[in-house]
Order: C-alpha cells, then structure tokens, then sequence
C-alpha cells in the first residue's frame, strides 16, 4: 500500500562527498534510472530509504519506479538468512546435494502461497501463479527439512536416466567398485533420498558393512536375543540368498516363516530377520516438543478471525500452547504429555495416526507413508474442521490451513540401565496466508497396543 512520510521527518542527504564521489544514495538512483528500471524488489529494511529516493527522483524530473518491499527469510532461529553470518547461498545449496528446481520451488513459496496450495510447482507454474501482490507481510522462516523433503519430491519424479547421470558421481564416491550395477543402485535410492548426499548413507554398506549394535536383536516381550538370532539368521540365510528380488514383503515374510527353525514362533523370528529394517512403529506412542509460529491478517476471512480472536486457543489446532492471540507476529512456546497411536490402514506403508499433543487438546488426525529403509513417516492432516473447547467449528480448508509432519524412528539404548527403546524425532508444523508454524517432536514408545485416545 501507500506510505507517506512528511519532509519535515527526512535529514538533509549528502549527495558528493567531500573526496568529489557520489554517495551511495545518490548513484544508486541515477544508476537505476540509466538501466531503465521500473520496479524496484528488495528487503522491508530498506523501506524507509525510499522517500529519500524519491526526492532525488522529483528534483531530476524522473519517474520513480514501483517498489515492492519484501518480508526478511529468517533462519530457524529468528535471524536473518546472511552469508556473513554463515548462512548457505544457492551455490552452498547446490554443493550440498540440492536441485535447482527444488530450491527456486521452495524459496518461491517462503512468504507467499498459490490459490490453490499447490507446493511442487515448475518454473513456469510458477510464472503463471506468482503474485507480488500476495506476498505476506510478516517475515518467512527458511525450513531446511522442509526443503530436504521438497528435493526428494523433485527426485521421486525425475525421469530415472536424468537421476542417473547426475547421482553417478556421488553413487560413484559411494560404491567405487566396478562389479556394481550403478543404473540398478541409482534406482535402487532415486525415492529414497532427499539429497544427493544422502546416496553415500544409504548405498556405503556395498563398500564397507558398518558396525551394528547386536542389542537390536534383544526383546523381552518377543523372547528374542540375539543368541537366537544368530541362529534364525544362519538357517535362514542360505533361501534369502536365493532370492532375485525383494520387492514384494508379502513373499519374503512367507519365506523367512516357511523355512524359520522349527519350533519358533512367528514373532521371535519376525524381531530377528525384521528389526533391523523395521521400526515396528504400529503401536502408542508418548509425544512432545516445542515449536514457533508467526501469524498476519493478510487474508480476506480477516473478517472471521477478527470475530473469534482470543475466543479459543489455536493451539489446539497446530499443538502449540498460548496461542489465541492472533496478532502477535511470533511466539516461541512448548508442550508435553502427549499421546500418539499408529496404526496400518491396511494399505502396504500406509499408516494412520492420531495425536493428542497435551491433555486439552483435541486428538488431530493424519495419514503418510512410511519409508522402511530411511525409518520416515511422513503425514499429512485428515481433519477438515476444527472445534474448539467452546463448540465453535472452524473449516481448515477455507482458512488455507495444512499440516504436514515427518517422523524419523530409531532404537536407541538407555545409558544409564542398559535398556533398548524405540524413540522418534520430528519436525513439521502447518502454513496458510494467515499462520505459519514450525516445530520439533520427540517421543518414545510405550505400547506395542492401539490404545483408544479421547
């Protein structure tokens, strides 16, 4: 919109200094005008430079050009992305294993939103949609995993001969044996990975078989050591290593079963042959975390928001606390005691997952995708309204609300009694034109049991 400032607030501008050079306020608008330029698209600090150009403008008899001031990217701390302060620039991005296309998708997106949400955008989409118009006012957060996961989306859709000649050199770095198939192993990672960097993580063990933890193998209730292990695996190894293929889950667990030493059960040999690539995360879960948001009355339901604003807590909705205020631009804050179900649909991968993020709130919903050999859960909220402690019902569809989390499990051994858990760590959170939050989850597990969460 239009900002005005009166002459009587500006001080006098310096326009020669006293070597005989131009300032730098001073050239920068004859600069500017020479090349012809007619819009101006910078940072909202320097917004309160523009009426000192102008005048410099008026007095040479020129056109000012359109300013578009935009809001700062701040880093995951709330401070401003800067190279001098070690921030990556899009070359360190790229040397880091990131697209092109990914970040130029991702970066268009920190304080703005499409019409229609849409998030894995082209070049041209992008042309076609963008509105500066549309941008938000408030300050955009740059969510590094965020950005990993938008890189694999790009990855996932790759033609797999594109994917191929650029992951060869770090498959190459990673498997520099020749007696490879490196086409089998490009694909074999092509929707596995969220960077290029990731390829020497996940194919290292073809050059070098890492050390594993043989506690993995030990489990009370599934009477399984890894004594017991050891032997399932050595009866069993000589019919896997017939195997061409394991595609097919259904097949290979039909397998290990058939031809498991006799006298064992099921689940004992499932926890020996399965633990280590098998999170077993079906089950509850404890949940907490902490996390930020920022928020602008940018949208046209301004109106609604501005009825129900400190009438109900929004935490309820994104599991953050201390929330109902919706004009402040940030707050930092944190929750625990939360409950976490996890449970197949059915669907090979696919989970369903109810979450109560602390004793008042409502249980949210989600649905994803899990990843056996990366360990991640990626969800994505199925609720379509929200009601708060009051009953009053909100459409988070027509607040441009989504939310998307990722999980990533692991085993983990207790330091001080010896003891082997199952952890996850998370990140995610939910946008719209209105709200932006990001946030970090932890939990453990405390049930192999569905227990009913209220």
């Amino acid at each position: 919109g239009d900002i005005t400032v009166q002459n009587s607030e500006l001080e006098d501008m310096i326009l020669i200094k006293s070597d005989g050079y131009p300032t730098y306020n001073f050239a920068n608008v004859i600069d500017d005008h020479l090349m012809g330029i007619t819009h101006v698209v910078r940072g909202k600090e320097y917004l309160s430079s523009s009426p000192k150009y102008n005048l410099i403008y008026d007095a040479l008899g020129w056109e000012v050009p359109v300013y578009v001031h935009c809001p700062l990217i701040m880093d995951e701390e709330h401070h401003k992305l800067s190279k001098r302060s070690g921030h990556s620039s899009f070359e360190d991005l790229l040397a880091q294993g990131f697209i092109p296309e990914a970040i130029v998708n991702y970066t268009a997106l920190l304080g703005w939103n499409p019409p229609d949400n849409e998030e894995i955008m082209s070049l041209s989409d992008l042309v076609r949609k963008f509105d500066y118009t549309k941008i938000n006012k408030s300050d955009a957060v740059f969510d590094m995993a965020k950005l990993r996961w938008m890189n694999g989306e790009y990855f996932k859709k790759m033609d797999p001969e594109v994917f191929y000649e650029k992951a060869l050199p770090y498959i190459e770095k990673a498997v520099p044996e020749q007696n490879y198939d490196r086409h089998a192993l490009a694909e074999m990672v092509r929707t596995r990975i969220e960077t290029f960097e990731d390829i020497d993580e996940l194919l290292g063990f073809f050059h070098e078989v890492p050390e594993y933890d043989i506690e993995m193998y030990r489990h009370k209730k599934m009477k399984s050591t890894p004594e017991l292990s050891l032997r399932v695996l050595q009866e069993i190894l000589p019919y896997i290593e017939q195997q061409e293929a394991f595609d097919n889950d259904r097949d290979f667990l039909s397998l290990v079963v058939s031809n498991a030493p006799i006298g064992e059960k099921a689940d004992t040999v499932f926890k020996a042959v399965l633990e280590p690539s098998d999170s077993s995360i079906t089950g509850t879960w404890s949940i907490e975390g902490e996390g930020s948001y920022s928020s602008g009355l940018l949208d046209p339901l301004m109106g609604l928001l501005e009825k129900y604003a400190g009438e109900y807590d929004a935490g309820n909705i994104l599991g953050l606390s201390g929330y109902g205020d919706l004009y402040r631009e940030s707050q930092n804050s944190s929750f625990s005691g939360g409950r976490m179900t996890i449970q197949n649909s059915g669907e090979k991968n696919i989970y369903d997952v109810n979450i109560k993020f602390n004793a008042q709130s409502p249980v949210q919903a989600y649905r994803g995708t899990y990843d056996p050999s990366s360990k991640e859960l990626k969800l994505k909220q199925k609720n379509s309204t929200y009601t708060d402690p009051d009953g009053n019902t909100f459409d988070l569809e027509q607040l441009g609300m989504t939310a998307e989390l990722t999980f990533t499990f692991s085993i983990e051994k207790d330091p001080e009694t010896g003891k082997v858990k199952q952890a996850f760590t998370g990140t995610g959170g939910q946008s719209s034109s209105i709200i932006s939050t990001s946030g970090t989850y932890r939990g453990e597990k405390l049930s192999d049991k569905i227990e009913a969460i209220e």
